[in-house]
């Protein structure tokens, strides 16, 4: 168990494998539901080996006329522990991204928000609004979160993510501000499926060099 994956309130642990995977999984994918999917997939197909090895060691046993125990019969009830849903399983990865008890003492959230804001371009960059993004986001009504807007650069990377009520100017202006001020960001064209909608919104922010 990882500390940063030690959560309190919480009757539930993900084993270190596990954990590894959804690492890899959340950030781009973020899709709890399939996470929860896997976990059940695992338990089903480790209690199918379980009773097919009882079930071959039985039958094998019974050929050459020695005792074997029979699998015990289901009494009825159902399993009580089951892995949990797919919020459940992003609430929990939420709560872990934001955890500062790692040995850097950084939370994973605050690295990748490092890692986007370091991100710039010399060529090209095209800027979006993606709604079903939004789905995935944690506590998404109380934040009034409609749609995310998010910038990418030529190399593939993304170089703002931030939630927004709506597709309004105003309320992607301020990102779209902090990323005009990096000094590595100087791209040389944008591109939009909104051209040429918002144009001179860009070209004040760049000075007409975009």
């Amino acid at each position: 168990m990882e500390t940063k994956c030690a959560l309190p309130n919480k009757n539930s642990h993900i084993g270190r494998g596990a954990t590894s995977v959804f690492d890899l999984l959340m950030p781009t994918c973020g899709n709890g539901d399939l996470c929860s999917k896997l976990l059940c997939n695992a338990t089903n197909r480790s209690h199918i080996e379980r009773v097919a090895c009882c079930c071959s060691c039985y039958a094998d046993k019974k050929n050459h006329r020695q005792c074997a125990e029979v699998y015990l019969e289901k009494d009825g009830q159902c399993i009580k522990a089951c892995p949990p849903l797919g919020e459940g399983m992003r609430d929990a990865y939420d709560l872990a991204c934001s955890n500062r008890n790692t040995p850097w003492n950084t939370s994973d959230k605050e690295r990748h928000a490092r890692e986007i804001q370091s991100v710039g371009s010399e060529l090209i960059f095209a800027q979006d609004h993606a709604h079903e993004v939004t789905k995935n986001c944690y506590e998404k009504k109380s934040l009034g979160a409609q749609a995310l807007w998010d910038v990418s650069t030529e190399t593939g990377e993304i170089a703002s993510a931030v939630l927004v009520p709506t597709t309004k100017t105003r309320h992607f202006s301020h990102a779209a501000k902090q990323l005009a001020k990096r000094s590595n960001f100087v791209p040389a064209a944008t591109c939009s499926d909104t051209w040429p909608v918002k144009s001179t919104v860009w070209e004040t922010l760049f000075d007409g060099k975009v």
